[in-house]
């Protein structure tokens, strides 16, 4: 090779290497040239996680090389329209804004699955109420003209007969209370002479309350520590029930529109709108505060944190902190969150609280104060419920189970988890892997299981 040409050589790498190097050291750091704005800026970084793991990754349409869970590295300052997908399962994607030298995150993402309803148990159920952490439901079964309470086990599909009704003989299902340790349950059945009877899941064995304490009660309550104690109100009169040993024992003497039974107090709201605590212990009245005039406020006997109360007639909900008997405030002014609502659930924690009206799912975070609308809907919003994680909410109308994301960036996902004919009632199981309801199906009628994750 001539002399002149093995220069032009060495000349064009030490060219390449010293334009190259740079380059390559400054991608390598993150930088990259921006066409665009014509600059070089330094890029972004884009982590994704899903349950379950491998699904395709495509962003702004084009599958890449990698599966969830996944770091992507030199992104641009720009938007991004990320997809996942996996074969069996709900596809999830949103628009995300990806920013110079930060890294942005979409952790936690649940893929759902795709399923069809399964016919657990067939009939007219009329109503169905979950136990939680006994992974069984209650349900009303219409018998011709007479009802049926019947218990099933959804993993060993054992189905028992609880009580049978008499002729005459109904009940209101969502006046069914369940002790805190979801061993017994608080019947009442409604008949010329009402009872509420005191059935024990585990054994099925039942009682009259009535034949126990030789008393009818107007309102009735589970204590908060477990299946031993009620509490029960007639006649001005607030009585606790001792059920091992039969005792029965005067708490109070007063006017009572309501009440809730937390933590050894009891919280009572009177007809004169006053609502006051007392130790059940000793009857020490700790303090009452008047409720706004012209109200007919009863408790949300969720939350343990704070004072949740719904108006019957008007469905205006307002919250109130628990140490609003230790101030001289007007109760109003003590007021931490108020809404137009007759629909509650809060998350274990009460961090969070779901409520809900016909057509709108709202979201209130205690942490933050703030009141989120989650979806605005056409349809009648029949049931919400927490998704197990807290980071998803379930909701059902009369023909449609979907669930939504609390993630605002860009459209949240709205995902149809199933459609039938009609859909009565529903509920989550404890490891949040299926969905039960009642509904049709074709000539099928019955409690479903669908199966999402």
């Amino acid at each position: 090779m001539k002399l002149w040409r093995r220069r032009a050589v060495y000349i064009s790498f030490f060219v390449i290497f010293f334009i190259g190097a740079p380059i390559l050291i400054f991608y390598t750091a993150g930088y990259k040239f921006n066409f665009k704005n014509f600059k070089v800026e330094k890029t972004g970084i884009l982590v994704l996680e899903t349950k379950p793991k491998d699904a395709k990754i495509y962003i702004n349409d084009n599958l890449v090389e990698y599966t969830t869970p996944a770091q992507i590295n030199n992104f641009l300052p720009n938007f991004y329209h990320i997809k996942l997908q996996k074969e069996g399962y709900h596809s999830w994607q949103k628009t995300l804004k990806l920013e110079s030298n930060l890294t942005t995150f979409a952790k936690g993402i649940i893929l759902f699955k795709q399923s069809l309803p399964i016919l657990k148990t067939s009939g007219d159920i009329v109503d169905i109420k979950y136990l939680s952490g006994k992974d069984s439901v209650l349900y009303l079964l219409k018998d011709q003209e007479r009802y049926e309470l019947r218990l099933l086990n959804l993993n060993s599909e054992n189905d028992q007969l609880v009580y049978k009704f008499l002729a005459g003989e109904n009940i209101n299902f969502k006046n069914i209370k369940t002790s805190s340790n979801q061993n017994k349950i608080l019947v009442n059945i409604n008949t010329s002479i009402p009872k509420i009877l005191v059935i024990n899941i585990n054994t099925l064995e039942s009682s009259d309350l009535f034949e126990l304490t030789k008393t009818s009660y107007e309102l009735i309550r589970w204590s908060d520590t477990g299946d031993g104690v009620i509490y029960g109100y007639n006649a001005g009169i607030l009585y606790q029930i001792d059920l091992v040993t039969n005792i029965v024992s005067r708490i109070l003497a007063a006017q009572i529109n309501d009440f809730k039974i937390e933590n050894l107090y009891a919280y009572y709201i009177s007809p004169d709108n006053l609502i006051t605590k007392i130790n059940t212990i000793n009857s020490d009245e700790i303090e009452s505060v008047k409720l706004p005039a012209n109200s007919n406020f009863s408790f949300d006997l969720e939350p343990s944190d704070y004072l949740s109360l719904i108006d019957k007639q008007s469905g205006e909900l307002i919250i109130l902190d628990d140490n609003v008997f230790e101030t001289e405030d007007n109760v109003l002014d003590s007021i931490i969150m108020q809404a137009d609502t007759f629909n509650t659930v809060w998350t274990k924690e009460s961090k969070n609280l779901l409520h809900y009206t016909d057509f709108e799912l709202w979201v209130y975070n205690f942490d933050s104060s703030e009141n989120t609308l989650l979806n605005r809907m056409s349809k009648d919003v029949l049931n919400a419920f927490w998704y197990t994680d807290n980071k998803y909410v379930v909701y059902q109308t009369n023909n449609e189970i979907k669930i939504t994301e609390l993630d605002s960036r860009d459209k949240r996902n709205d995902t149809v988890l199933t459609k039938m004919e009609n859909i009565y009632d529903s509920f989550l199981s404890d490891d949040g892997e299926k969905v039960y309801f009642s509904g049709v199906l074709g000539n099928q009628q019955g409690i479903f299981e669908l199966q999402i994750r």
